[in-house]
């Protein structure tokens, strides 16, 4: 009986001091971020975007897809995509019987293929309305300097953006935050409704559409700040079918004073 204490003592050790490194680090890991997935990048960063990454980023947060790090002005968010979401690395997927450790290698191959999809129809179809600068999904020899990270406990880390994915927006103030430093919320709300009215209508699905964390304001402009979540589906496009998201969308932030300016998108004839 001794050992099994023992033994149960030392794995609420472990399982404690792992916890407690994950709250110090934000869950952030380097082995995590994934790589580049092919040699077809097509658009080369201007200088611009070049000398917004020569300055050192600082992490903001961690989410289910991504890290994301703020510039030190406070004005872009650089998100590196994590490679996978759980807490068994890659490595350690090679001790694991062979047809357990596929199931999960595939699994986590099809969730970044489905990540870096939506990115793309972000970049490409819903770029000013999500606050993107630059996607960078692809092996290239574009960038000359590395880029500069500056993990939760103040280490530096040096990543390679040629063999990085990568993503650049401007940081927007997530929408209830802006919002209370209004006296007129009228047209930031009629700019948030109008959002999801115009997505909807261009055929895009947003499946994770929580406006007090995937949604805020750019420059008084209502913007979608989670770029992992898109897909395309042209039955959106109906009116019954976009007005539905619109509504959902709008059940999920009771405390969202926008049901009177939606009224009349969701009465139109049209």
């Amino acid at each position: 009986m001794r050992t099994y204490f023992k033994l149960a003592a030392i794995l609420i050790c472990i399982v404690s001091i792992e916890r407690f490194c994950y709250l110090q680090t934000g869950g952030f890991r380097i082995a995590k971020i994934a790589h580049t997935i092919d040699t077809e990048n097509k658009e080369p960063p201007k200088e611009e975007i070049k000398g917004i990454l020569k300055k050192p980023f600082y992490f903001l947060g961690s989410g289910v897809q991504s890290y994301a790090f703020v510039s030190q002005d406070g004005r872009y968010v650089l998100k590196l995509f994590k490679s996978y979401h759980g807490w068994i690395p890659t490595n350690l997927l090679e001790k694991i019987p062979l047809s357990i450790a596929q199931e999960m290698q595939q699994a986590r191959a099809q969730r970044l293929h489905t990540i870096f999809t939506s990115c793309r129809i972000a970049y490409e179809k819903w770029k000013p309305q999500t606050a993107l600068l630059y996607m960078h999904l692809h092996t290239a020899d574009h960038f000359e300097d590395p880029i500069y990270i500056i993990d939760p406990l103040g280490i530096q880390h040096i990543i390679d953006p040629n063999t990085t994915a990568f993503a650049l927006q401007k940081k927007a103030e997530l929408v209830h935050p802006y919002l209370s430093s209004l006296e007129d919320k009228q047209k930031a709300i009629e700019s948030l409704v109008s959002l999801i009215v115009k997505r909807s209508q261009a055929g895009i699905c947003n499946h994770d559409p929580i406006i007090h964390r995937n949604f805020g304001f750019v420059e008084g402009q209502a913007v979608e700040i989670d770029i992992g979540s898109f897909s395309e589906n042209a039955h959106m496009k109906k009116p019954y079918a976009w007005k539905r998201e619109l509504f959902y969308t709008l059940m999920n932030s009771p405390e969202l004073p926008a049901q009177d300016i939606a009224h009349h998108f969701l009465h139109e004839d049209n």
